[in-house]
């Protein structure tokens, strides 16, 4: 298989806006079927809810990283979602528990600039790594709450998406 170049990629304006506005959680099995083209999802169908986590502002990132070994002649690509929820709760810990115990989860980030990013539609993606931890703070000023990291390791970059898609689902 040739992997060739197809298409150049010009200078675009530097109008862009960085951070996520809020995340869409939902079940891998619950995922029925997706249609997908040149990276992009058209269709979802969902048998399950998708459950939508609001962020503050500046507080959540994504990074999608290459992992390539041209001796074994692999490739796949790393991302790691994180992102922090105020407040310590026994509703948020129980939650974050069967999100940590979930064997494989998808998401849509909804991102700052009104773009939608999708991870683990392919393999699932599972809470690990970033710090998944419960933290009191010690100043008065330090977050109460958690820190949550989501990764999945798929053979392309993110997914993307649209808004239409989106209003298809059933969001809880």
């Amino acid at each position: 298989m040739a992997c060739l170049l197809t298409s150049s990629m010009p200078l675009d304006c530097a109008d862009g806006l960085s951070g996520i506005e809020y995340i869409l959680m939902g079940n891998f099995s619950e995922v029925t079927a997706f249609t997908e083209a040149t990276g992009s999802i058209s269709a979802i169908t969902s048998t399950g809810s998708f459950y939508q986590y609001d962020l503050e502002q500046e507080d959540a990132d994504m990074v999608s990283t290459e992992n390539r070994d041209g001796l074994a002649g692999t490739f796949f690509v790393e991302s790691v979602l994180n992102f922090t929820m105020a407040k310590l709760s026994a509703a948020k810990s129980e939650e974050l528990k069967l999100m940590a115990t979930a064997r494989k989860l998808v998401a849509i980030v909804k991102l700052s600039d009104g773009q939608f990013v999708c991870l683990g539609f392919d393999r699932g993606a599972m809470k690990q790594g970033g710090t998944n931890q419960a933290a009191t703070g010690k100043a008065y000023g330090d977050l109460q709450g958690y820190t949550i990291g989501l990764t999945c390791k798929e053979g392309h970059y993110p997914y993307f998406t649209t808004q239409v898609v989106v209003d298809t689902l059933t969001i809880a």
